[in-house]
């Protein structure tokens, strides 16, 4: 995405600093399903030989179903990150948010780091509330909303045995 480049001629003058809205999060590359409304704020400050360092603040929306009910959630989601470019022969695997830079680069694109942010900060899960009861998993009735008539499960017959042990002597 054009807007996500900074072009380093430009770190020359001082701090670059943005604001991009990222209409379609697919722009970005692979990225979260229901991801929604990207907004981006960026300060970018160094030089290629020593290398750049981006501040960056994103927020999102999230919108997934509750795991248990299935009903439509939105999330919104913060995330504030440094991410260094520095130049390849200095950039290591080990170092978190470290990317490597060609020190004849004519730009810094951070759209790979901030996709890679966006991926850490989608929940794997949602829940409409913690309390949330699901659906029944037998006749799928919402709970507690909807009356559910199903007859408690037969208890396991693997169990009878131990079922039937006196453990605290009052049987």
């Amino acid at each position: 995405m054009e807007a996500l480049r900074i072009p380093v001629a430009a770190l020359r003058n001082g701090a670059v600093r943005r604001r991009v809205d990222v209409v379609e999060p697919s722009a970005l590359g692979e990225t979260p399903t229901g991801l929604d409304r990207v907004s981006v704020e960026l300060e970018a400050e160094g030089t290629p030989r020593e290398g750049v360092r981006i501040t960056c603040r994103a927020t999102a929306e999230i919108r997934a179903e509750c795991r248990r009910c299935l009903e439509p959630q939105t999330r919104r989601l913060e995330i504030v990150f440094d991410v260094w470019y520095r130049p390849a022969t200095e950039a290591t695997r080990d170092e978190e948010r470290v990317w490597p830079l060609a020190r004849d680069a004519a730009e810094v694109d951070v759209s790979a780091a901030l996709r890679e942010e966006l991926w850490v900060a989608t929940p794997e899960y949602v829940e409409c509330e913690p309390a949330c009861e699901g659906l029944c998993p037998r006749c799928g009735a919402r709970r507690p909303e909807e009356p559910c008539t199903c007859p408690p499960p037969e208890p396991d017959p693997r169990w009878a045995a131990l079922r039937r042990i006196d453990v605290d002597g009052t049987a």
